[in-house]
């Protein structure tokens, strides 16, 4: 009884459909970021709708300015009343700084000599007063 279970489980597998039938994906090439569809893509802006007919390839112009949005693509003449959405939040750091391992380890040597060589200037400073001993 155990086996059949397995084989039914198999055959289900191997019989139902495997994955989807829509392909929609965000590419990035050079600077410009696309979102390409198997079939018409949909932009939703809020309650109004853009319809892009026969492209199946949407330029959302530079990465660089954050291209956001959400997209909807029809299904292919198999699934004709099936959609798909994406939701695309690209969002790129203008103002950051790359830390890798060396980076850090200079600035942790930096901060430790600056530290030693500041105590060493208080020390020094701080030894050298000369003055009268109390009660003489």
């Amino acid at each position: 009884m155990e086996h059949s279970g397995i084989l039914a489980g198999l055959i289900l597998a191997a019989f139902l459909p495997q994955g989807s039938s829509f392909k929609i994906s965000v590419t990035e090439y050079e600077d410009q970021v696309f979102v390409t569809c198997n079939t018409s893509i949909m932009h939703l802006e809020g309650t109004a709708e853009v319809w892009f007919a026969k492209n199946t390839t949407l330029n959302l112009g530079k990465g660089i300015l954050d291209p956001r949005g959400l997209y909807k693509c029809n299904g292919t003449e198999q699934l004709a009343k099936e959609v798909s959405t994406i939701q695309v939040y690209y969002r790129m750091c203008q103002n950051c700084v790359e830390l890798d391992s060396a980076t850090v380890a200079g600035v942790i040597i930096t901060d430790l000599i600056a530290t030693l060589l500041l105590a060493l200037g208080v020390y020094c400073f701080a030894g050298h007063e000369t003055g009268r001993l109390p009660g003489g």
